[in-house]
């Protein structure tokens, strides 16, 4: 039986993913957040008009959005003063190119299944190919998702989803 040794230096080693420092990505985070925020609400006026004054209606849930992407991008430039200057390691751009692929087939799949068995399915999916490997928690986590994207948006908020063909 041997001991492995690992120094410092191999630990702290990139891999695949891209490295940077936390003070970075705090940086770069917020303020991608605030201009993202302040661009949508610079827009919104001419989207919707009477819709946003009616807190059950669809225009009301942009100003939400907003509100708590504006708030995330304040507390990451706030946090940054207290973060230390340590790397970060991220995901693989392989995994990122995986996740925005599912999100292109949900929007396909917006169409044929409905928004919700799609999202049920993306979730479970994406599950299973991060780490779960058993199929009946993944499907699992899938239907809460879905049925609790239903009961806040279609049921809390009155926001409808589009039918898909199926369903």
């Amino acid at each position: 039986m041997s001991l492995e040794t690992t120094s410092m230096d191999d630990q702290l080693a990139p891999r695949a993913g891209l490295t940077i420092t936390a003070r970075a990505a705090a940086l770069t985070t917020g303020c991608a957040a605030l201009l993202l925020a302040l661009a949508v609400a610079w827009i919104l006026p001419e989207q919707v008009d009477a819709q946003v004054a009616d807190a059950s209606g669809p225009g009301f849930f942009p100003l939400l959005a907003i509100g708590l992407m504006f708030i995330a991008g304040l507390w990451c430039l706030l946090g940054m003063a207290s973060t230390p200057r340590e790397t970060a390691e991220f995901v693989p751009w392989q995994s990122t190119l995986i996740v925005a692929c599912c999100l292109a087939v949900v929007v396909i799949g917006l169409y044929t299944v409905g928004m919700l068995v799609a999202v049920g399915l993306m979730v479970a999916g994406l599950s299973m190919l991060f780490g779960q490997r058993r199929v009946l928690p993944a499907l699992a986590l899938g239907a809460l998702t879905a049925i609790g994207i239903y009961l806040v948006f279609e049921k809390a908020l009155k926001i409808l989803f589009p039918a898909g063909w199926l369903f």
